[in-house]
């Protein structure tokens, strides 16, 4: 790895407003580590989705096994990243849409578009974690319908 890095080594295209909206939101080192890696698989390699292992997140971010496990599943359940597939290697996909993210901002806002947004005590926002009993291929139907709206006019 260079000291001197230059843009003819390479780089990743971030639309600016991603970028702005990064850095008005309240997340935790270890999540900001792994969503990196995420649009550095992605968006550096001019891909909408990459499969990305555990290890191969520990490996880039340092955190370890359980740290990394954790910090994805906040940005899974933040709507800041998409999991697709595989239990072992799935894929991940960055929500490019801030505006269904639902981490606060650094004024204590949260979008969410039912509007139902609970906060615990210390201000961070409450997640529930009930289970879809919808088909696996209703899931799948969804979610690649999903992507294909929320991936048009991404930056390659």
């Amino acid at each position: 790895m260079s000291t001197n890095p230059q843009l003819e080594d390479g780089y990743t295209r971030i639309v600016n407003v991603i970028l702005e909206e990064l850095a008005m939101r309240d997340i935790a080192p270890g999540a900001m580590s792994i969503l990196i890696i995420v649009m550095r698989q992605t968006w550096g390699f001019r891909k909408k989705l990459d499969r990305i292992s555990i290890s191969q997140f520990m490996e880039k971010t340092g955190l370890s096994k359980t740290g990394t496990i954790n910090a994805i599943k906040t940005l899974v359940d933040n709507k800041m990243i998409y999991k697709i597939g595989r239990k072992h290697a799935p894929s991940y996909a960055v929500q490019k849409d801030y505006t269904l993210w639902l981490c606060q901002n650094r004024h204590g806002q949260v979008q969410k578009q039912n509007g139902q947004v609970c906060f615990t005590e210390n201000g961070q926002v409450c997640l529930t974690h009930k289970r879809n009993k919808e088909s696996t291929k209703e899931k799948k139907r969804d979610f690649q319908s999903l992507l294909r709206r929320t991936t048009e006019g991404m930056v390659p």
